[in-house]
């Protein structure tokens, strides 16, 4: 029998709110920010395992097991983060965990009116220039922004930005293909 998609919804919203919900009562906007920096890693980690995946929706594997995969391999991770993974994976519904994660996503934006905008340069960024980021990107999206910092090599220079699924690509390395495109067409 199929299954109802505005029930799949609605479970995807339980599982978010109910980890927003933990996290926030455990630490506040930085609990939620941080089980938010967690949770990244999380859903890279089973999207880039095949095994993990596999194991995680193998029926045959008792719920107990599986709960008890997810506590053994995340173990460092968030207690309430981990308490919600172990019911999905008991319930053999780890593939919903990335539309569980654009949820918490919406949450944190509606609830706490903060915007995390993930910002990749090849260096670090210095004070300065992550104030000018962050009043730009407050000025833009109307409301707190959250800076999430990543450091890429192979992005040579400039900058990429994304938030509230949008992206900005401003490196050396997307303007100089650019270039080479509209030359080819030239």
């Amino acid at each position: 029998m199929p299954t109802n998609r505005l029930v799949v919804k609605e479970q995807i919203a339980t599982y978010a709110q109910i980890l927003f919900d933990a996290a926030f009562n455990a630490g506040g906007q930085d609990g939620v920010l941080e089980v938010r920096d967690q949770a990244t890693k999380v859903v890279s980690a089973i999207r880039e395992n095949a095994e993990l995946r596999s194991v995680l929706a193998d029926s045959a594997y008792t719920p107990e097991q599986r709960a008890s995969v997810i506590k053994g391999v995340f173990a460092d991770a968030n207690p309430a983060l981990v308490e919600v993974l172990g019911v999905m994976a008991e319930r053999c519904e780890t593939a919903l965990l990335s539309r569980m994660w654009d949820v918490y996503e919406g949450l944190i934006a509606s609830k706490l009116k903060v915007c995390v905008v993930s910002v990749t340069t090849a260096v670090a960024l210095d004070d300065r220039l992550r104030e000018v980021i962050k009043r730009k990107a407050e000025s833009e999206l109307g409301m707190s922004v959250v800076l999430d910092e990543r450091i890429d090599e192979s992005v040579l220079g400039g900058i990429v930005m994304s938030a509230n699924g949008e992206r900005i690509d401003a490196s050396v390395q997307t303007k100089v293909e650019n270039v080479r495109e509209a030359l080819k067409r030239a």
